[in-house]
């Protein structure tokens, strides 16, 4: 047992070696490069205005989806749990698992015909212009495509993680009189926010390479 233990954490390195074989040398050349003449290129990176506003984009998209993309795939588990036994459950139950097999480059080409000026959507409404949507400053295309494509992820943790146990807590509470608010905020919830913790964190394990 304690030899198991001690190569616990050594499960990833025949993979870091790979990587590091794969890609290493690249990664000394592009250093050595890019200190060619001193820290200059580094500097100029660093005091750009753009490196500021890239940063500032990149964590407004990243918050914006991810807090929007938890919380739809809360409200469509939560839904999913009230019409589960019906034809209509199952049916939403299977289009969950559609988003988790497509890979992030095709999710991200087909919300650029979607929203694009001169797509799909703009189409069905006769050519009426849209809003920017694609390369805006906001981001809104790609907080679409995010939650597109991981609000169906959180949607199945969440549904997998309110089984069994939690089932048996809400029945309990129920049964001692809790009301259906009561029961959502002391039990379903509480038993839901790790499931949007990993779901919030982490990434679909088919991934775009797969």
């Amino acid at each position: 047992m304690r030899r198991s233990r001690s190569w616990a954490g050594w499960g990833a390195t025949p993979a870091a070696f790979v990587l590091l074989v794969l890609f290493g040398g690249a990664l000394v050349e592009t250093l050595s490069t890019s200190l060619d003449d001193g820290s200059g290129a580094w500097r100029k990176v660093l005091e750009s205005d753009e490196l500021v506003e890239s940063l500032a984009l990149t964590w407004r998209v990243a918050l914006t989806s991810t807090v929007l993309a938890a919380a739809l795939g809360l409200l469509v588990a939560l839904l999913v749990r009230r019409v589960s036994a019906t034809l209509g459950g199952r049916v939403t139950r299977a289009l969950l698992q559609v988003p988790l097999t497509m890979p992030h480059m095709v999710v991200a080409i087909a919300a650029l015909m979607l929203l694009s000026q001169s797509g799909l959507v703009s189409r069905l409404l006769g050519g009426a212009p849209l809003p920017p949507l694609v390369n805006d400053g906001f981001g809104v295309g790609i907080v679409f495509t995010s939650v597109w494509k991981e609000a169906p992820f959180i949607a199945v943790l969440v549904l997998l993680s309110l089984r069994g146990e939690t089932l048996k807590l809400e029945e309990v509470a129920q049964n001692l009189g809790a009301s259906s608010w009561r029961v959502l905020r002391e039990v379903t919830l509480p038993a839901a926010l790790p499931a949007l913790r990993t779901g919030s964190s982490a990434r679909p394990a088919v991934r775009d390479d797969d």
